[in-house]
């Protein structure tokens, strides 16, 4: 059993089991902060919600969550509606590389929310769902201080899309000792008590621990690679010789014609096809090409209809767990994919599917330290600000030094078995709406760093970037925007 302020000894697991089957706690960790389904697929959601909500919640169940503790009428209905729609819009994104979820969408994710209870419990959501929209609502309070009451319980700042008053869960909050309302200059504002704010912290903890806040900016990093309709032309923008780059790897790596080969991180599909490997494969061999991300897929799917390839297949999958057979390839390579991974796992699997004297070749940024750069301190200042809030001394980023990567490369392959290869190529940061599109909203660059404020402040501090950037750009000269970012190339011959 467990109360409202503890935590379930199997939290992890429970988590972790939510996550893995594929469902969504809000619309923030789909990427959204609308609707994005008719009315009629509403209906079906909504319908399916209160009959989830009446057959599941009893008075055990609150007893076991929330002990003492007195919670409104609409709780129940509104877990249930807001994890079916989220799980309904994931689901689209990840079948058809859009957000607008269709009936099928619904009823999958109606049937993934009952197996759900009928294996875990009810007390099992309810505890999941409670303690992730907590944590938003505490998250925005330790950011900003205090809010106004209205403004709280409106969502506006941290919650947009709730279509209900947060009121009762203020009210929740206040009675646990979590929430205060202090008069300031006659406005009813909104903070964490220091019971509430230690709280927090072992919310952070907690949900950082189970895979949850990782998950987060996974999902959104999907949804936003979905909606990004102009990849290639935004990466030819802002690392204009990042395509002769690709044709030099692939000319290094040396693709043998006849040959089995996994493409990872294969994206919109212009390695696959514009920069040539899949006719370096060509029809005596086979080329496979794996993305997490259905909207690119389909991109690289059209693709391949104009280009003609009945050698070449598409698959839905993740880096860290590749869906084949041990040795199925001769070759496991990706070209600007492992950042976006976790990456010991990463090479484990790309170790695991190739055959032995197979080769697995990567191409990857790595990290730099950008701000001895005054063009860069200047544009970026409010992520440098955040970073110290947490007194770290550089915001968070997903790059990784090269140094690490290849004692994560060596401790799989062997370092006898490895050649690399270190190219610089000029990126330019002379156009402020496309290095926000691409790097930051698009391949989420500070990501990291971003998840670590609500979702309004983020909106806002992206803005912000936005218009120092039109400043930045017009003070300072092309060449002192210009960096020259430094990329790493591994091969590794599995013995």
């Amino acid at each position: 059993m467990w109360k409202l302020g503890e935590t379930p000894d199997n939290f992890a697991q429970l988590m972790s089991a939510f996550l893995t089957e594929g469902l969504v706690v809000s619309p923030w960790l789909a990427g959204v902060t609308d609707r994005r389904f008719g009315d009629d697929v509403f209906a079906l959601i909504d319908s399916e919600a209160r009959d989830i909500g009446r057959s599941y919640w009893t008075e055990a169940v609150h007893i076991e969550v929330f002990g003492h503790i007195p919670m409104p009428e609409r709780l129940p209905h509104t877990l249930a509606y807001e994890i079916l729609a989220s799980t309904a819009v994931s689901i689209a994104h990840k079948e058809l590389g859009n957000p607008d979820a269709s009936f099928e969408d619904a009823y999958q994710a109606i049937d993934l929310l009952r197996e759900f209870v009928d294996t875990h419990g009810f007390a099992a959501v309810v505890f999941i769902y409670t303690l992730a929209t907590a944590y938003e609502n505490y998250h925005a309070l330790m950011y900003y201080g205090s809010i106004p009451e209205r403004t709280f319980t409106r969502g506006t700042l941290h919650r947009p899309w709730v279509h209900y008053s947060l009121g009762d869960e203020l009210m929740v909050g206040m009675l646990a000792g979590m929430y205060v309302i202090e008069l300031a200059d006659g406005h009813r504002m909104v903070r964490l008590t220091d019971l509430g704010r230690e709280r927090f912290r072992s919310m952070e903890q907690l949900l950082g621990a189970s895979g949850y806040l990782a998950h987060r900016m996974r999902q959104v990093h999907i949804s936003q690679f979905n909606l990004l309709d102009n990849l290639a032309e935004l990466a030819a923008r802002l690392t204009p010789h990042l395509f002769s780059a690709r044709v030099d790897f692939l000319d290094w790596v040396g693709v043998e014609p006849g040959a089995r080969v996994l493409e990872i991180g294969c994206a919109d599909g212009i390695f696959t096809f514009e920069a040539g490997l899949a006719d370096r494969v060509g029809r005596r061999g086979r080329l496979t090409a794996l993305d997490p991300s259905r909207g690119m897929l389909l991109r690289s799917e059209d693709k391949c209809a104009r280009h003609g390839g009945d050698w070449i297949e598409f698959q839905q999958g993740r880096a860290e767990e590749i869906p084949f057979p041990d040795e199925s390839f001769d070759m496991v390579l990706g070209f600007a994919f492992l950042h976006f991974t976790d990456i010991p796992l990463a090479f484990a699997e790309m170790r695991r599917v190739v055959r032995k004297g197979g080769t697995v070749a990567t191409f990857h940024p790595v990290q730099q330290r950008l701000d001895n750069q005054p063009f860069f301190r200047d544009w970026f200042a409010p992520l440098q600000e955040l970073a110290r809030r947490r007194h770290e001394d550089r915001p968070r980023d997903f790059l990784v030094p090269g140094v690490q990567i290849r004692q994560w490369f060596n401790a799989e392959f062997g370092a006898s078995s490895i050649r690399e290869r270190g190219v610089t190529l000029p990126t330019l940061f002379h156009d402020p709406e496309d290095v926000i599109d691409g790097f930051i909203r698009g391949v989420g660059w500070f990501a990291e760093e971003l998840a670590t404020v609500p979702w309004q402040a983020r909106e806002d501090i992206l803005k912000e970037l936005l218009a120092r950037g039109r400043r930045v750009c017009a003070e300072y000269s092309r060449e002192d925007t210009t960096i020259h970012f430094p990329f790493q190339a591994l091969l590794a011959v599995r013995t």
